[in-house]
């Protein structure tokens, strides 16, 4: 697998993660290692012997270490690196071969079974090869310096907004992955990165709508820990109800970047646009089919514009409508039209 695995992940791991994880992979930490093409078990000893897991959920890898540090916050630490680098040598997780974007999460540590021991000695036991050691040791040694330097000043910041209708569709709640891009010294942008996201992050963005954007989002539903994140750091995957989708929408288009995903199977993106303009009307238009009978037809209406009814990608019938106390609905109708 070369380091496919590894470099599909470098944006969604902290820098310092890798940096002890790879020492620890270097040194022969990952006592042993075991798994598939979808799923891995190891052990990586450091203060004391930690259980590593992984396995492939979907467009997802779920990943677990029972080390303090994943348990507080459940972001990925230097042990779980450490076992990604010794998955990547040993062709373990090669089911990810088949998703377009994967995404790393953290979930809780299962509790050891009572044949952990019987596991642990039938298990690989892995040391990097030689000249692997080498390479990896001189990278570690060059990113420390430049990290020690302060050669990576902090430059502009912005925000990416990507919806994902499949997940939007299944939870009947917009779900928003958040991605970040630092302009470089030379002028160009930097590659997309999906990281923690914390309320630290938002006096850091250039953009008066990304900070807007930013604060709103920490009040939501943090979609991978499912939790309600009002405080502290998040992840960068939200659950968003109803009632705040008029208000994050027309934010997100206004930037250009909010972009579609419709599968997570095809790494394809439409660009979204917020329609800023006058309340469309519904309409009925009555046409005939024959002599005796007619077909009525829903459209909409603004002005001599008119736009026929369709579905939206997270429900057949969806839209705003006013009551007579002027009071503004959001309606989502599930199920099929018939």
């Amino acid at each position: 697998m070369s380091d496919a695995l590894t470099a599909r992940f470098f944006n969604q791991v902290d820098r310092l993660s890798q940096e002890r994880g790879r020492r620890y992979f270097l040194r022969g930490a990952v006592s042993f290692i075991e798994g598939d093409s979808s799923s891995l078990h190891a052990g990586v000893q450091g203060t004391h012997l930690y259980d590593v897991r992984a396995s492939i959920d979907k467009h997802r890898v779920n990943v677990s270490c029972t080390c303090p540090f994943f348990e507080r916050a459940k972001d990925p630490c230097k042990h779980i690196w450490a076992v990604l680098l010794a998955a990547e040598q040993s062709g373990f997780l090669a089911g990810l071969k088949l998703v377009a974007a994967p995404h790393i999460r953290g979930i809780a540590p299962e509790p050891l079974s009572k044949n952990i021991t019987a596991t642990r000695r039938n298990a690989k036991n892995l040391q990097a090869a030689s000249w692997k050691r080498q390479l990896l040791s001189l990278r570690t040694q060059f990113e420390t310096d430049i990290e020690r330097t302060g050669l990576r000043p902090a430059g502009e910041r912005a925000l990416h907004y990507f919806i994902d209708a499949e997940e939007t569709i299944s939870n009947r709640e917009l779900v928003l992955q958040v991605g970040l891009t630092e302009r470089k010294i030379d002028g160009d942008w930097g590659k997309l990165k999906f990281k923690r996201l914390s309320h630290y992050d938002v006096e850091l963005l250039n953009d008066s709508q990304d900070r807007r954007i930013l604060t709103v989002l920490l009040g939501a539903q943090d979609q991978l820990q499912y939790r309600y994140s009002a405080y502290g750091s998040t992840g960068s995957s939200f659950m968003i109800s109803p009632p705040l989708w008029e208000i994050v929408l027309p934010l997100m288009c206004g930037t250009g970047r909010c972009l579609l995903r419709p599968s997570a199977v095809r790494n394809e993106f439409t660009r979204l646009e917020w329609d800023d303009g006058e309340a469309w009307e519904l309409c009925l238009r009555v046409i005939p089919d024959d002599r005796k009978h007619y077909r009525l037809v829903g459209l909409l209406r603004r002005g001599d514009v008119e736009m026929p009814l369709t579905k939206t990608f997270w429900s057949p019938c969806y839209g705003m409508v006013a009551d007579r106390f002027g009071l503004e609905w959001m309606v989502m109708v599930p199920g099929q039209v018939g």
